[in-house]
């Protein structure tokens, strides 16, 4: 009987351990997904453009822009999902003087407390071209 009791034992212990590593991997892995990227015009950031950060977003990365004018066309090239863009300091919005533009599949997209003007020369401050746009959340979002 304590033979039959100790081969109970190691397994429930090894069952116990092997959820534990399961459950661990699954909560970095879950947490490893998303980033949050601080971009300055200052060139103190990784990232020398907004353009440059939209560039190497991941589904669900997060990109904070600090205040301050920002003299490019930001474009979608590539389909991303769960993105957003927003200001670091919500009572400094950046502004983005060429507008966005979507030019792939881009869904659940949130842009938060930015100013897209056309002063750079944009037709439009944010257009759909030759893409697909949904669920897209625009939210303190100045246009000019």
């Amino acid at each position: 009987m304590s033979n039959r009791r100790e081969k109970t034992r190691v397994i429930l212990l090894t069952v116990i351990m092997i959820m534990s590593v399961v459950g661990m991997t699954a909560a970095f892995a879950g947490n490893a997904a998303a980033q949050t990227t601080v971009f300055d015009d200052d060139g103190s950031s990784e990232y020398k453009t907004v353009q440059n950060a939209v560039d190497n977003a991941s589904d669900g990365d997060i990109i904070e822009i600090a205040d301050g004018t920002y003299d490019e066309t930001v474009t979608f090239d590539s389909s991303l999902s769960n993105i957003t863009i927003r200001a670091s300091d919500e009572a400094n919005p950046p502004e983005i003087t060429g507008g966005m533009e979507i030019k792939s599949s881009v869904s659940d997209l949130t842009v938060k407390n930015v100013k897209l003007s056309g002063a750079a020369g944009a037709s439009r401050t944010f257009q759909v071209a030759d893409g697909s746009l949904s669920d897209v959340t625009l939210d303190s979002v100045t246009f000019e």
